[in-house]
Parts: C-alpha cells; sequence; structure tokens
C-alpha cells in the first residue's frame, strides 16, 4: 500500500536524547548509577504528569527530591539537563528530503520547556507541516488516544502512513491503531527502511545515476 503520510517522533531520532548517559556524568555525585537515577527521575508517574504538563518542572524535582537526596550545585547541574539534547543532522537531512514529497508530522512525549527551547535553539519543528505535542494534548505515548489524535487531527489513514520511534513500546500502540512503523536505529538505516517501505526520498534517484556513472 502506498505510503501517505510520514509521522516521527523527536527524542533519540531527531534530537540526540541518552538520559542515561547525561546521568551516568554525576554517579560519584549522586550515588547511584545514572540507570538508577534514570528510573527514579524521567521513568517517573511524576514525570509522565510533568510530559503531560499536569505539572510544573519545579514541581517535579520537589516531588522527587526525597528519593534524589541531590542538593545545591550539583542538583542544579542536574536541571539542566535540556544542554545534552542536540540535532542529528543526518536524520534531519533525510527527514527534509522526504517531506518534499510527503506530508511530515511530528507524534512526541515533550513538555513545554523543551519545545521551546528546541524551537529557539534549532528551529526544530520547522521542518514538521504539524505537531502532536503530549503537553498540549494531555496524553502521551503509549496511550492509544495520542496515536488516534495524529490521526484525527492530520485526516491520516494509518494503514498508508508510516510511524517512526526509536522506542519499541512507543511502536506498538502505533501498529494497533493500524500505522506501518519503523524502529529507529541510526540515519542510515532510516534511510534503508524507508526506501523499503517504498517512500521516495528526494536526491536518492540523482545520487543512483551518478554512482552508477562513476561506476560504483
Amino acid at each position: 500500500m502506498k505510503v501517505e503520510a510520514i509521522v516521527s517522533d523527536v527524542g533519540g531520532v531527531i534530537v540526540r536524547d541518552d538520559f542515561k548517559a547525561f546521568f551516568a556524568e554525576f554517579e560519584a555525585k549522586i550515588g547511584m548509577s545514572g540507570e538508577a537515577f534514570y528510573a527514579l527521575t524521567v521513568g517517573s508517574e511524576e514525570w509522565k504528569l510533568y510530559n503531560k504538563d499536569f505539572i510544573t518542572e519545579e514541581e517535579v524535582w520537589r516531588r522527587l527530591a526525597p528519593k534524589l537526596r541531590v542538593e545545591g550545585k550539583v542538583a542544579r547541574e542536574l536541571r539542566q539537563w535540556r544542554r545534552m539534547l542536540v540535532p542529528i543532522p543526518e536524520t534531519i537531512h533525510i527527514l527534509e528530503r522526504v517531506r518534499r514529497r510527503y506530508p511530515l508530522y511530528c507524534l512526541s512525549n515533550v513538555d513545554k520547556a523543551t519545545t521551546y527551547y528546541l524551537q529557539e535553539r534549532y528551529r526544530l519543528y520547522d521542518i514538521f507541516a504539524g505537531t502532536v505535542l503530549s503537553w498540549e494534548a494531555g496524553v502521551r505515548k503509549p496511550e492509544v488516544d495520542i496515536y488516534e489524535l495524529v490521526v484525527r487531527r492530520f485526516n491520516v489513514t494509518p494503514e498508508r502512513a508510516l510511524y517512526i520511534d526509536d522506542k519499541e513500546p512507543y511502536l506498538i500502540p502505533a501498529r494497533q491503531v493500524g500505522f506501518r512503523t519503523i524502529p529507529f536505529q541510526s540515519p542510515g538505516d532510516l534511510e534503508g527502511k524507508l526506501l523499503s517501505h517504498g517512500v521516495v526520498i528526494s536526491g536518492s534517484e540523482g545520487n543512483g545515476k551518478e554512482r552508477e556513472r562513476n561506476g560504483d
């Protein structure tokens, strides 16, 4: 079935967001592994509420403080976690070529402050024709409602759309709604999987002809 639209996650696909690696930088100071700290923070119910804009970031840290036992300078440095969010230019280049032929939409679990940060610093959301963001929607992946919101808001036929995400638990409900899915591993792998689904990537045809002329 012909692909008519592409929907993409942001964190881990378009921007690097390795929280566990970031927290690992502080292991000696926080007295626990980066993975354990991740589970207590980003993996917490409080963080999920923050993604939905139900509570503020200050409230998140206030509620988690008794478990984390991190204060002073270290606490302030940890709260600067957004500095690790940097674009993955290879993915962006692929999606910029894709959007010349297909509507490209965004589906992301993200808080309001991070949305503004990424847009003001990198103009990240300019590549999308539309967005569904957890903090605006009041629901988040993997809740089925947020995938159905994409369908309604953009009049997307799931069976004719591809959804890209780096987290398998977020791909499962997308498939339940009817989307075809691509598990993101790397930009090169993404390009190959898009092509395997019949997606025409602008520039690919010319590059192939150029390789033929060069004998590659």
